[in-house]
């Protein structure tokens, strides 16, 4: 028993014991932290790199004809294929670089106390104490020597104190625990919950989302209606327009016929009346019909 309990005495004075203590520890717990996650950028870094390579190897494949370059069909199939491979690893290695990134944040967000240190320094004391009880109980029957014996005498009733203290305390840390549950059990019940109305305002929304969208086309088609009209009208008076501009023309085209006509008319009015002047000045103006022959047949009858 002494000899176990001697194994566990280092590691009972590295626990935290005071303020500056568990500072210093989730200090080191952060640092680790961030170890761990400069280590993963770098490999994501490196995946990264070698996904440049894999799109240089394809343009280098796409491009071999115009650089004069000429490969045999199973070489580029062979080629394809073991790029196609690597590229799988690599999208395998981006999803676990993924899901190791969020392990990290949720490792950094549980530094402190209840974090797997904590728990393993539980452990560490528990067994410690375990022993150290089984060592005096074993001295205080004598199986040591005598000096051992009186020790266990005095230390016993000690122990028995320090056995109370910690199970107020490992009461006082259940009861805690117990409150945390509790209080997890009800954010996980509403988390379940608000998941649950997620699930019914996206039917919801996808309900809305279909109305939405037969409004949005009823609404088109009646625009769509309205603008139709207003073309249909903008044609109509465009053509109305024409026409009438067309028959305002034609009428004053005939207007212009017309008073071309009359004009006409009455020059040849004019010119008729000055032929028949001349006419009558020069003496050989139209006779009178039927005067002068009626004269001269009575006469000759006479």
């Amino acid at each position: 028993m002494r000899e176990q309990r001697r194994k566990l005495e280092n590691d009972i004075a590295s626990l935290p014991v005071s303020s500056a203590d568990f500072a210093e520890r989730d200090l080191q717990g952060k640092q680790q932290w961030n170890k761990v996650s400069q280590q993963l950028s770098n490999n994501m870094l490196e995946v990264d790199q070698l996904r440049a390579v894999i799109n240089g190897l394809r343009r280098l494949l796409r491009e071999d004809a115009q650089n004069g370059v000429t490969r045999s069909p199973d070489d580029v199939k062979r080629f394809n294929t073991e790029i196609d491979e690597n590229e799988r690893l690599l999208k395998q290695a981006q999803e676990d670089g993924a899901t190791l990134r969020r392990q990290i944040e949720v490792g950094r967000a549980q530094i402190g106390l209840g974090d797997a240190r904590y728990q393993n320094d539980a452990v560490t004391r528990s067994s410690y104490r375990e022993l150290l009880e089984q060592e005096v109980r074993l001295a205080g029957t004598g199986v040591a020597n005598r000096g051992a014996q009186a020790y266990a005498g005095r230390v016993t009733g000690l122990l028995g104190q320090m056995r109370a203290q910690e199970d107020q305390l490992v009461a006082a840390f259940q009861q805690l625990e117990n409150q945390v549950g509790g209080r997890i059990g009800e954010l996980q019940k509403k988390v379940d919950a608000e998941a649950a109305n997620i699930v019914n305002y996206k039917g919801q929304l996808d309900k809305l989302d279909d109305e939405a969208k037969d409004l949005v086309g009823h609404v088109a088609q009646r625009n769509f209606g309205l603008v139709r009209d207003k073309l249909r009208g903008i044609v109509l008076r465009a053509d109305v327009g024409i026409t009438e501009q067309a028959w305002e023309v034609r009428e004053e085209e005939l207007d212009r016929v017309r008073n071309l006509q009359t004009e006409r008319s009455r020059q040849e009015q004019l010119l008729d009346e000055e032929l028949k002047e001349v006419l009558d000045d020069s003496g050989q103006g139209p006779q009178p019909s039927g005067t002068g022959q009626t004269g001269g047949s009575s006469s000759g009858s006479k």
